[in-house]
């Protein structure tokens, strides 16, 4: 079979491999509807006795629950008699506390009522007494707030006085400051108007030199273009006169050469004889022609040399005649600018002396008129402090009237304050004789009363316990009334299901064994020895799509379909136990005519392997186990719960595209490997529910702890491959299977999860030929035939 075209047929949804018919162990004697039915009653017998476990198992912990109710109603029972002793205890210590605690509140209350008559009457007087003491109080402070008005009076008069006198001082002052103002200012208003004048006449000046400097700015740059514009004539008259006198002088040689050579012509006709001499005749007059050409050239350069040299002359004339009227000019205009620079800084003097004579003038005049406003008020406040002074004596006045009569009111004040004292102390003394009496009294009341509430808390404490243990005994005997009627009930369901789980045991019927055939899907490709691949529970062959290709140059591969799983059949009589699929490899082997093979399990796939290799040694070559186990603790949910033995059924029936996408995505490291053709040919062989059966089947029936215990028992040589980023399959469980087996070579497989054979197929193939070094080598067979 072309292996690229299975490969492609896979990746187009397609199935193409062969069938292979392999005899396996039967339980149907005639029909299979016989044995649906027999293994339909063993599954009700295994349930029923499942449900008669479980129902024992209730009923144990119901009579359990029944004990434990029954002592913690004891328990609060007596917690009650007890609490109900110490309540009546409480109760009695009060009655007996209760004639006491009403004698000595009548005492109370009688010092209480003579008290508080006593404290009203001082009360009263007290009152009267701070009213006195109020008006004293208050006498005073008038009489003090009038001797500070009157101070205050006496010491405005003497700062008024002393201001008068200092301001008819300052007055005298201002008018001796404003006569001196008044000279300096006129003076200094002569100089301003002077350096005014001056600073006028010098920038007159400068604007006239300054109008003399621009016309012969003007005229110098005139000069200066026509000195540039001769100075240029200048050098291109030289120019033409060096091109014509080289011309002469080429023109010159020219002439000399060609005299030379019609004087060489000349001399050879003389010599010449025959008809040699006609044409050296005819090459003179040729080379004569060119001699006058020659010569004429020579006339004419001559004539241009003489004319260039003539008109070079005379624009160097004109040249220099510029270049000196320009320079005559330039030192003119130096010479003006430099006069122009001196009126400026002259100007510039004059109109500093003018702004300073300004400022100066300006100083003074300020001066003067601030003279002059000084002097106009202090004659205005001169006035305002002699009216000061004036309305000063008059409050002095009045402020002396009212601290006399201040002093008065308060003299009279103090004596009703005194007399309002004593009564209130003498009162005071008897309020304090009945306040003691009224003290203890109350002390021996307290006393009692402190002990009869100390009680009364007691009691409401102790009857709110009483009340929660009544309470709780309820609730414990109501508890006690169900758990007694759930244990009566579940031990009746017990015995029921006891009962129907033995008459269910009975009803189950045994049939004589016989063989059927099943049609198993494989795909084989390649020369050389054997190689098996035996994939995991829920996969199929297209699990080593890639594989095949890698190793089928080296061996001839073989991977199948596991009965019940892909495209084989899947037959309802197989149990898919270990013992069964490992019996199922050999007979496959025997249905393809093969007598020993190497093999490669995958998961699962590796524990059916490790069995078969247990069972049938001598069949089996080179071992090579990838991410071997079972269900484990790191798989999802979703997975493990298709192992328990209550909701597996249910949890296999609810696989579906979602969970198989899922489920890829935690095998692959590299995600990018999950594509959805990936995922439709994973969900494609196991969406009905034929299917889904099949796989609840195999994870119960399959025994991680058997498989582990028959590791010893191995001797072919392994080849441990282990995808170092496996979620599934943590790479430490290769240390057991490492410690065990007695021949086995471990490698990693680096950057790989669970499916490290679909994400690394180069890498494992690699491995496998460096372990299993036989096989046959297409590669080598080229080079042989070549």
């Amino acid at each position: 079979m072309n292996l690229s075209l299975e490969v492609k047929r896979f990746m187009n949804n397609e199935h193409m491999g062969d069938y292979v018919s392999v005899v396996l162990p039967s339980e149907l004697p005639v029909e299979r509807s016989e044995v649906r039915e027999v293994n339909r009653d063993k599954y009700a017998a295994h349930s029923a006795r499942n449900v008669a476990e479980n129902k024992a198992k209730a009923a144990a912990k119901a009579r359990e629950r029944y004990n434990a109710a029954l002592k913690q109603h004891e328990q609060k029972l007596a917690e009650l008699d007890e609490a109900a002793a110490v309540l009546d205890d409480i109760v009695s210590q009060q009655r007996a506390m209760q004639p006491e605690l009403e004698r000595k509140r009548d005492a109370y209350e009688e010092a209480a009522a003579d008290y508080d008559e006593k404290r009203n009457i001082y009360e009263v007087k007290r009152e009267s007494y701070e009213a006195m003491e109020a008006s004293y109080s208050a006498a005073l402070e008038a009489e003090r707030a009038a001797n500070l008005v009157l101070n205050d009076c006496r010491a405005r008069l003497t700062f008024s006085e002393a201001a008068l006198a200092s301001a008819k001082e300052d007055g005298i002052k201002h008018e001796g400051l404003m006569s001196s103002a008044r000279g300096e200012t006129a003076e200094l208003k002569v100089l301003s108007e002077r350096a005014r004048e001056e600073a006028a006449d010098a920038e007159k000046r400068e604007a006239e030199k300054k109008s003399e400097f621009d016309r012969l700015s003007e005229t110098t740059a005139q000069l200066l273009a026509v000195m540039k514009r001769e100075l240029k004539r200048n050098n291109d008259a030289q120019k033409a006169a060096s091109s014509a006198a080289k011309e002469y002088a080429r023109a010159s040689a020219e002439h000399s050469a060609a005299i030379e050579a019609l004087s060489a012509a000349e001399n050879a006709v003389i010599n010449a004889s025959g008809d040699n001499k006609e044409s050296l005749k005819a090459k003179a007059a040729a080379q004569r022609a060119k001699t006058a050409a020659a010569a004429a050239k020579l006339s004419n350069a001559e004539t241009l040399k003489a004319e260039a040299d003539s008109s070079y002359e005379e624009i160097n004339k004109a040249a220099s005649k510029a270049e000196l009227e320009y320079n005559k000019s330039n030192e003119l205009l130096s010479a003006c600018r430099r006069e122009l620079e001196e009126l400026r800084s002259k100007t510039y003097a004059a109109s500093s002396r003018a702004s300073e004579a300004e400022a100066k003038y300006s100083s003074a005049s300020s001066g003067f008129t601030k003279s002059q406003s000084d002097l106009e008020n202090n004659f205005k406040d001169v006035k305002n402090l002699e009216n000061a002074i004036i309305e000063s004596r008059k409050a002095l006045l009045n402020a002396e009237t009212d601290v006399k009569n201040r002093h008065e009111e308060s003299a009279a004040a103090r004596e009703e304050m005194e007399k309002a004292r004593g009564m209130m102390e003498e009162k005071n003394t008897v309020m304090k004789q009945s306040e003691s009496v009224y003290n203890s009294k109350k002390a021996a009341f307290d006393n009692i009363d402190s002990s009869y509430q100390m009680a009364e808390k007691d009691r409401k404490t102790q009857k709110s316990i009483c009340d929660r243990l009544s309470s709780d005994l309820r609730q414990i005997e109501e508890q006690l009334e169900n758990t007694g009627a759930a244990r009566d009930s579940a031990v009746m369901e017990a015995e029921s299901s006891e009962a129907e789980a033995e008459r269910r045991r009975l009803s189950v019927r045994t049939i004589n064994a016989k063989y059927e055939t099943v049609k198993i899907h494989f795909v084989q490709q390649g020369k050389g020895e054997d190689l098996i691949l035996i994939h995991s529970v829920g996969q199929s062959l297209y699990t080593f799509r890639d594989l095949i290709s890698k190793l089928s140059g080296k061996f001839r591969v073989t991977a199948l379909d596991l009965v019940g799983f892909g495209y084989s059949e899947k037959p309802y009589y197989f149990n898919y136990t270990l013992d069964e699929m490992g019996e199922f490899i050999a007979r496959f082997m025997d249905a393809m005519g093969m007598d020993y093979a190497h093999f490669l399990g995958y998961s699962m796939g590796a524990g059916y392997l490790l069995n078969f290799a247990k069972r049938y040694p001598d069949r089996i070559g080179k071992l090579v186990l990838l991410s071997p186990g079972g269900i484990t603790a790191e798989m999802p949910p979703s997975v493990r719960a298709i192992e328990n033995r209550v909701i597996g059924g249910i949890a296999a029936w609810m696989i579906n595209y979602k969970t198989v996408k899922k489920a890829l995505g935690e095998c692959y490291f590299d995600l990018t490997n999950s594509r959805e053709d990936v995922c439709d040919e994973y969900y494609k062989p196991i969406a009905s529910s034929d299917s889904k059966r099949i796989i609840r089947a195999c994870i119960a029936n399959y025994n991680d702890e058997r498989v582990i215990h028959s590791l010893r028992d191995v001797t072919s040589d392994t080849l441990l491959l282990w995808g170092n980023e496996d979620k599934w399959h943590p790479i430490d469980m290769a240390d057991m299977f490492r410690s065990v087996m007695p021949s086995v070579k471990y490698v990693p497989v680096r950057n790989a999860g669970h499916l490290a054979h679909e994400e690394k197929p180069e890498r494992v193939a690699q491995l496998i030929k460096q372990f299993i070094p036989c096989g046959y080598d297409e590669q080598e067979e080229d080079r042989m035939f070549r």
